[in-house]
């Protein structure tokens, strides 16, 4: 499912503290109860644009996404 219209500004400031992070997590609390759609579409889009290794890794309580 695509991440609707709403969530364009969180995806944008995910990329941008991924970009300058390497990495970032997203849990419930911080990002509602589907941050693991959040978090697949980001990965998605971080695949899709190309030039970075990228990771996504589920603990259970948070998803980390990591770029090298």
């Amino acid at each position: 499912m695509p991440t609707m219209n709403s969530s364009i500004p969180v995806m944008v400031n995910l990329l941008q503290e991924l970009h300058t992070n390497k990495e970032v997590a997203l849990d419930s609390f911080h990002y509602g109860d589907n941050y693991k759609r959040i978090a697949e579409d980001l990965y998605k889009t971080v695949k899709s644009i190309g030039g970075y290794g990228v990771s996504l890794n589920e603990d259970g309580l948070r998803t980390v996404i990591a770029i090298k």
